[in-house]
């Protein structure tokens, strides 16, 4: 009897240690993805940011202007280069 016992008490203390080995194995996993989600909520971030900063840019008309401009100068240059 004493023998049957310490076999289901080695059982259980085996049970146990490999309960904790998944626990830290799902403890490693969870920190790799919140790392992976940290990451992908920066990239999401800097994608919004850069977004915005295209439809600003995208909105002024004077950077339309100036693209105008500078395209109407160039065209002088090749122009005068070119009699």
């Amino acid at each position: 009897e004493a023998a049957t016992a310490l076999e289901t008490l080695n059982n259980v203390v085996r049970d146990i240690k490999e309960t904790a080995s998944v626990v830290v194995a799902l403890n490693e996993a969870a920190d790799e993805q919140e790392a992976v989600l940290q990451q992908v909520e920066t990239i999401i971030s800097n994608v919004v940011t850069s977004s915005e900063k295209y439809h600003q840019l995208a909105q002024r008309d004077d950077m339309s202007r100036s693209m105008k401009s500078m395209s109407e100068n160039v065209e002088k240059v090749v122009n005068s280069l070119t009699r």
